[in-house]
């Protein structure tokens, strides 16, 4: 959260329905699907005439807003399902813990739907959403999400959805984010993978730290979006809640095995992460020690041929040598003969 996120909220009433994403102007949708085993209505809302939005105890309805930033929008919609002003707050803090809370009478649930971008890094959203008896309100921060199916599905009759009552959609809304988390993680292990491949290939190191650290930052994303719910999801299970139809509380289960599926995805690309850096690290230091090796080779072939230069070196008037013709030759072949002789030995030793 940041500064002017927090600046919003303290000093505040709690319940106070304060927004504290980034500022915008784009209009709020509000649509609804009303449904039975035979039949479904689906239409616009107009947000100012919320009453009659509920399709009656016989069938269920599913109110979905697009956009928070209108917080009168969210008190009204509160206000026509009877909502703890709690939850609405959380509803307008979209930098909300994930978390599904008890209220008897409804339950609600705060999530991160993830996507990836062009880019390959992983979008974080908040959805919340509700759950009471024939009912289903969802909030989401902006237009688009991964519902689609759920939609075609509902809309087709196709499946149980539309035999099942308001828990079973709201558990198959919860269940295609917690699928979309699946395809998330399926990118980020296939860029693990390709990282694992190519760090062994480059010799760019604020390449590879770069790429690293962002994979990390992403699978962060995703393990802040799993980790608070996997065990609410349980505890939700073994609560035997009143709105939790008993034939449907498999379906829970089902879901709980997901997030555990994910926790263990989250470790895999940890150690592989790690493992990378491991390899990575490993790779510039045997680039380093070759290096080393040769300036050292280098350093060792020229420290005798470095004696013989400074002993000629010197301005002594009564050194015999620089006297003859051949002084200046034979120094030379000498100094010639000793780096030749060191490169063989060190050949002959492996050290080259």
């Amino acid at each position: 959260m940041n500064e002017r996120q927090l600046a919003n909220r303290f000093g505040l009433v709690p319940g106070s329905v304060v927004y504290t994403g980034a500022p915008t102007d784009a209009p709020v949708t509000l649509t609804a699907m009303t449904y039975d085993a035979t039949a479904l209505e689906e239409y616009d809302v107009d947000s100012l005439a919320l009453e009659g939005v509920d399709g009656g105890p016989d069938r269920v309805t599913w109110l979905n807003i697009d956009g928070v930033h209108d917080t009168e929008i969210v008190k009204r919609v509160g206000a026509e399902f009877e909502l703890h002003p709690i939850t609405l707050e959380n509803v307008s803090h979209v930098g909300a813990r994930p978390q599904i809370t008890d209220y008897d009478d409804v339950i609600f649930a705060s999530l991160r739907m993830l996507s990836v971008d062009e880019d390959g890094s992983v979008a974080s959203e908040q959805v919340s959403l509700f759950v009471g008896d024939a009912w289903v309100v969802t909030f989401q921060e902006r237009p688009g999400d991964v519902f689609t199916e759920v939609r075609e599905r509902l809309r087709s009759g196709r499946g149980r959805i539309r035999e099942r009552g308001s828990d079973y959609l709201w558990y198959a809304l919860i269940d295609a984010i917690v699928d979309h988390y699946m395809i998330v993680m399926d990118r980020l292990t296939d860029r693990a993978e390709a990282l694992e491949e190519t760090v062994w290939d480059t010799e760019d190191s604020e390449t590879v730290t770069e790429a690293v650290q962002e994979l990390r930052w992403d699978a962060r994303t995703v393990k802040r979006a799993v980790r608070p719910i996997r065990e609410e999801i349980e505890s939700l299970i073994f609560a035997e809640h009143p709105l939790i139809d008993e034939s449907n509380a498999p379906f829970f289960s089902d879901l709980k095995d997901h997030l555990i599926q994910l926790h263990d995805a989250q470790d895999g690309i940890r150690d592989s992460l790690s493992t990378i850096m491991d390899v990575h690290f490993a790779l510039l230091s045997a680039r380093m020690n070759e290096v080393m090796k040769v300036l050292t080779i280098m350093a060792s072939v020229f420290i005798p041929i470095t004696f013989v230069a400074g002993v000629y070196g010197m301005n002594f008037e009564r050194m015999p040598e620089l006297g003859v013709a051949w002084a200046y030759p034979f120094v030379w072949t000498v100094m010639v003969s000793i780096a030749i002789a060191m490169l063989v030995y060190f050949r002959r030793k492996k050290w080259l």
